[in-house]
């Protein structure tokens, strides 16, 4: 059957956008056709009736003509150019700020024969900028540059008389509300007061309203604020710029009315003046030009100024330097002084001088006086800071107690150059004389002189003694001299770190010792940060990536993963997300050491994918994780199985629990409700957000992803509410994580059949984490309906339908998707639906695999355990023969949860009773092996007593003639349990009925039966084999049975001969030790001879169970079975 055909998960094609409906465009009108423009003569041009000479011609006259002749474009573009050179024309300025001048045609009074030369009205608007301008040239390629030019001007003509409209009412304004007449005018009378009032202007009211509805909202008058809003609908009360005024808002009311009484107006006397624009305009920008020369001018001269003070500050520095070297030059002639004068008597001096001065010629001459502490670079990505904290913990860790990592930490970089030279000189001599178990106490000498010293070879061969400190550094020992390594570069920078510490990783990349290599995969991880941003995304990215490829130990390739992790969360390139994605999967998802899967789990996943979230590119790694599973499936054999590789399908399922959190963050921060204001954010249910915020301190938890707490509890609530309306819109991470992902998963569960609990656990474990970040609401509106489209619960289950009952789609239905949430609900919809689910598949004779392993699963949830055991009760009280039969087998499945050793005595065993009980003889098979289990695991009195009567009974009843399934179920049983049960019914009836069973497969016609029995006798003998049990017992029924059992395997050719006949002779050699009679058991007697008679067994057999079955004996059960004293 091909499923693929009929996943319920296809999603619809969408619709046709509707921004692209022909019926939403507006029809545009074919603009009006070119008149004719007439010819001029070649001397003179009659304007208005007058004749103009070739003299010059005034702009004014020219702009008039062309109006006048129709160059519209011609006209505008004159106009736009003299604006630019500051040498407007009034009549071109006065037309085109005129809309009437585009909305009519007049005919000419010169050419009235001739075709109207206006423009004529556009069909759709009636605007300057509906004029299609090409039709009006003969030059149709520049119809797209014309019409841009005529769009601008209008633009720009709009926003001028906004600002003007603007500037004209605050000038209105002010000049209404300035006092004019003194202050006995302010107390005006009462009429002329109310004239004022009614007299009111607008943009007046407009601010009067938006003071009042800020003061009822400040002093708590919501309802009056709600009401007054409604009535004044047109006008915004959160921005005040929809007043219209060019001013800030005043104070509010309350301000307005305590200020009132404390000013007095003025009186201002104002007269009537006007100006000549025009006349000033030339002078006006004369000045705004000589103003900005000015401008220029004294930028020009604040930069040389600026410059001069830090060349002076450079040249105080380098006179300040130049006196420290005085200084040191002075101490060496004292010193050569000295030597000189001492050369005679100690020779030797004078070559140790030399020396030294030679060594001191090859320093730097700077001083160590004055070093910044550096910390570690950030990086342009907006990273989570709790992310960074814990990403940079990985590192590299050092004891708190640890006295020599605090000596490191507390290294002071202003000692004097004397001691640094001489702990530089002396430490090459010191270390090959100091114990190898001894050499990390030399670690803060060797920092503090590589840190300290000015000389850059110096600080070479310090650095290289740290790194070849010790041969084979332990744990401890790296992390200190990975602390020290921390510690040069806060103090020297990322420059010195490359030139002078990352060589020395280099050379130990390719160590024979695994140690070394360890701790140079160590030092590329603490060293990420401090290191330059284009040597992160280069230099150290090929040198982890090279070490990761020719790395075969797995401790070195952890750290290298994990370093790998640190540095792709300070990578900024985003091209280097491909070459990162690319090697994760093909060298660290296939590798499957368990060190390297922790390290990629808890590290360079979540760092991998939180740069994926930045980037939105969360699906390439969910694409590269689905097809690692697929990839893990073996081929269909001839069966058409297909099996699942479980050493490389685990790991693949483990990063996809790790990216769940990332793909919900994703699908969160993306969602169409981010910037909606009128979702209701009220009574959202707390425990949503609860069980995705667990508390976890691993990177992958949703507080170490999120950077505001408050933020994301808003979009939570958003996201809640705008899925649970009855039509919202999804998006495109909706779609990824809802339809695609569960369409992926359903086909991939399809396949595999429900066999191995690890394999369906890892299935159903990410299908619920998925369920509970989504919502109840997704969980049952969206994605249980599909799954549920799988499984034909309505109709009759064919051969075909095996397959889907029989896989691990099931368990993810039932565990991942029905069992994601607990509420009363959601437990009651799951109840109901495995009711069907038992009926269905018993009344179709499906195997139960599937179904035994969901309900196994579902045994690990206490609040399901009570309620699913109450199913199976109902079930088995009203359904058929192989309901029955289903509702055992589940029930003996109850009994290994924990939590079911309270409900054995009061709800399980009744049930198994009554099915014991039952006159089906399928019935009564099925509960001996619920019967056994309870033996395991229950130590109380009265149930036991209870389990032995009903298990006595059903071997009253058993006759090998009739009932083999019913034998070999015993004897199966018998055998689980045997080892653990108590010695008393071990030995009296479990050995007893062994050896009856034993003794009477000897006679038994049925080859097939008989070698079926005997493969069955010798597990149950092997595991009571090492068991205590008396010497009677094994005498009388145990060794006979042995034999019984060697003889059967010796005629039937069985394997397991060797096995028992080795048993048989160590127990005749324990028995002739312990006898003190003469008589022996003969190893090579036969059975007959050896021991007591089968008749005589069966019959002692019988007549113990019969003693048992007794109505008089059954009051005495509990006595009967106690333990021995």
């Amino acid at each position: 059957m091909n499923f693929a055909s009929s996943n319920p998960f296809e999603l619809e094609i969408e619709p046709s956008n509707p921004f692209l409906d022909n019926d939403n465009l507006e029809d545009v009108s074919e603009p009006p056709t070119p008149q004719p423009i007439p010819e001029s003569s070649d001397e003179h041009v009659d304007i208005e009736g007058s004749e103009i000479s070739a003299d010059r011609v005034s702009y004014e006259v020219i702009s008039k003509q062309l109006i006048k002749d129709g160059f519209v474009l011609t006209a505008l573009e004159l106009h736009t150019e003299l604006q630019e050179i500051g040498k407007p024309v009034a009549y071109l300025r006065d037309h085109f700020s005129n809309p009437g001048n585009f909305e009519r045609t007049k005919p000419s009074d010169n050419l009235s024969t001739s075709p109207q030369v206006g423009l004529q009205r556009s069909g759709s608007i009636q605007t300057f900028d509906s004029l299609d301008w090409a039709r009006y040239s003969d030059d149709g390629d520049r119809q797209a540059e014309e019409r841009v030019a005529g769009l601008e001007f209008e633009l720009r003509r709009a926003q001028d008389t906004i600002k003007s409209l603007r500037k004209a009412l605050t000038i209105a304004t002010e000049n209404s509300g300035t006092p004019k007449e003194n202050s006995e005018q302010t107390s005006a009378s009462t009429d002329t007061a109310e004239q004022s009032r009614e007299t009111i202007k607008p943009h007046e009211k407009r601010a009067i309203n938006f003071l009042v509805n800020e003061y009822l909202l400040i002093h708590d008058y919501k309802l009056s604020s709600v009401t007054f809003a409604e009535e004044n609908e047109n006008q915004d009360f959160e921005n005040w710029d929809d007043v219209g005024l060019n001013i800030s808002k005043p104070p509010d009311l309350l301000h307005l009315y305590l200020d009132y009484g404390k000013h007095v107006v003025p009186v201002i006397d104002s007269c009537d003046a006007s100006t000549n624009d025009d006349f000033y305009q030339n002078e006006l920008i004369e000045l705004q030009k000589s103003l900005e020369d000015s401008q220029t001018t004294v930028t020009q001269r604040v930069d040389e100024l600026t410059a001069l003070n830090l060349a002076n500050e450079s040249l105080n520095t380098n006179i300040e330097m130049l006196n420290l070297q005085i200084n040191s030059l002075q101490d060496k002639l004292e010193s050569a002084e000295q030597s000189l004068a001492a050369a005679k008597s100690h020779p030797q001096r004078v070559l140790q001088a030399d020396s030294t001065d030679h060594v001191d010629s090859g320093q730097e001459s700077s001083t160590p006086g004055g070093h910044q502490l550096y910390t570690y670079k950030s990086v342009d990505r907006n990273i989570p800071s709790l992310f960074l904290t814990r990403i940079l913990s990985m590192s590299f860790h050092v004891p708190e107690d640890n006295r020599i990592a605090k000596q490191v930490s507390l290294i002071d970089s202003s000692k004097t150059s004397t001691i640094v030279d001489m702990i530089s000189q002396s430490l090459p001599h010191i270390v090959p004389n100091v114990l190898l178990a001894k050499r990390e106490e030399l670690l803060p000498l060797i920092l503090c002189a590589a840190n300290l010293h000015v000389s850059a070879k110096a600080r070479d061969t310090m650095l290289n003694t740290l790194f070849n400190l010790i041969k084979r550094p332990d744990e401890l020992q790296r992390q200190m001299i990975l602390a020290g390594c921390v510690m040069f570069a806060q103090h020297n920078g990322p420059e010195k770190v490359e030139e002078e510490l990352l060589p020395q990783c280099w050379e130990q990349i390719n160590d024979r010792h695994l140690e070394r290599r360890l701790l140079v995969a160590e030092a590329c991880g603490a060293l990420i940060p401090y290191i330059s941003k284009s040597i992160r995304g280069s230099l150290l990215l090929s040198m982890l990536q090279q070490m990761l490829l020719d790395e075969r130990v797995e401790e070195v390739r952890s750290a290298i993963v994990r370093s790998l992790g640190i540095l792709v969360c300070f990578i900024d390139d985003t091209d280097k997300f491909s070459q990162v994605l690319t090697l994760y999967g093909r060298h660290v998802l296939p590798d499957t050491s368990a060190g390297v899967q922790k390290e990629a789990v808890g590290v360079l996943l979540p760092s991998l994918s939180l740069w994926a979230v930045h980037l939105d590119k969360i699906s390439d790694i969910m694409d590269l994780l689905f097809t690692a599973l697929q990839n893990s499936l073996t081929e269909p054999n001839e069966e058409n199985e297909i099996k699942v590789i479980a050493e490389s399908f685990m790991p693949g399922m483990q990063h996809l629990l790790t990216l769940v959190n990332f793909q919900f963050v994703s699908l969160l921060y993306s969602g169409p409700y981010r910037d909606k204001t009128d979702l209701t954010t009220d009574n959202q249910p707390t425990s949503f957000h609860s069980s995705i915020n667990d508390g976890s301190n691993s990177m992958s938890s949703i507080s170490c992803l999120v950077s505001d707490e408050e933020e994301y509890k808003q979009l939570v609530s958003r996201f809640l509410s705008h899925t649970s309306e009855e039509w919202y819109k999804s998006w495109d991470q909706f779609d990824l994580l809802v339809y695609t992902t569960f369409s992926r998963f359903a086909m991939l569960g399809l396949s595999i059949q429900a066999e191995d609990m690890a394999i369906a656990q890892s299935l159903v474990n990410y299908v619920r984490s998925v369920c509970a970040v989504l919502g109840h609401h997704i969980t049952s509106d969206k994605i249980e309906p599909k799954m549920s489209e799988f499984f034909k619960l309505d109709s009759e289950i064919t051969s075909q339908h095996y397959k889907v009952y029989t896989s691990v789609l099931l368990p993810m239905l039932l565990c991942g998707v029905k069992a994601a949430f607990s509420s009363q609900s959601a437990v009651s919809n799951l109840i109901d639906c495995l009711r069907k689910f038992i009926v269905t598949m018993s009344e179709g004779s499906v195997p139960l695999q599937s179904l035994e392993l969901s309900v196994q699963i579902l045994m690990e949830k206490s609040h399901l355990v009570e309620p699913f055991i109450d199913l199976v009760l109902e079930v088995l009280m009203k359904g058929s023969v192989k309901v029955k039969v289903t509702c055992a087998h589940l029930l003996e499945i109850c009994l290994l949860c924990p939590t079911c050793s309270t409900l054995i005595n009061d709800r399980i065993l009744p049930g198994l009773v009554t099915l014991a009980c039952d006159t089906d003889y399928n019935v009564k098979l099925a509960t001996v092996s619920p019967f056994g289990s309870i033996l395991e695991t229950c130590s109380e009195r009265e149930t036991m007593d209870k389990v032995y009567t009903e298990l006595i009974r059903l071997l009253h009843h058993t006759n090998q003639n009739q009932d083999n399934n019913m034998l070999l179920s015993m004897i199966s049983t018998f055998s689980r349990i045997g080892p653990n049960i108590e010695p008393q019914f071990r030995e009296e009836v479990v050995i007893s009925q062994l050896a009856r069973w034993s003794m009477e497969n000897n006679s038994c016609g049925d080859t097939n039966l008989r070698k079926a029995v005997a493969l069955a006798l010798i597990d149950a003998y092997c595991a009571l084999y090492c068991c205590f049990i008396s010497t009677s017992i094994t005498q009388d029924s145990f060794l006979p049975g042995l034999k019984s059992l060697q003889l059967d395997l010796k005629e039937l050719g069985l394997e397991g001969g060797a096995v028992i006949g080795s048993m048989v002779s160590e127990i005749q050699h324990k028995l002739e030790g312990a006898s003190a009679s003469p008589s022996r058991v003969s190893e090579g007697t036969t059975p007959a001879t050896s021991s007591p008679s089968t008749e005589h067994l069966a019959k002692s057999s019988k007549s113990l169970m019969n003693k048992i079955m007794d109505k008089s004996a059954s009051t005495k059960m509990s006595s009967f079975f106690s333990k021995r004293k």
